[in-house]
């Protein structure tokens, strides 16, 4: 859960790199589990909302698996993206997106 993910966070919190395929949609919160405000505003959290559903097409606009993939591997990898911007901690979904991060 995300609020575990906060607890592990090292201090100041870290972000939090959500790897819930549903999660990124705006319009998606029930059944999405997605974090309280609270706890959004206890930590950076990437790829929670942003994404209009009405885009979910395989074009400019639209969010992939490929997509997440790239952009999730670019913010473990940019430490230099600011204070509180490199994730430490990756949670949420199933275990696909974060077995296809990590192989």
């Amino acid at each position: 859960s995300l609020s575990l993910s906060l607890s592990l966070s090292p201090p100041p919190p870290s972000a939090i790199l959500s790897a819930d395929s549903v999660q990124l949609y705006d319009e998606l919160t029930v059944g999405a589990n997605k974090p309280t405000p609270s706890e959004l505003s206890a930590a950076p959290h990437l790829f929670v909302g942003g994404q209009p559903l009405n885009s979910s097409r395989d074009d400019e606009g639209s969010s992939t698996a490929m997509k997440w993939l790239s952009g999730a591997s670019f913010a473990l990898a940019s430490p230099a993206a600011g204070p509180g911007v490199h994730p430490r901690v990756v949670c949420g979904g199933g275990a696909v997106y974060i077995y296809w991060l990590f192989n």
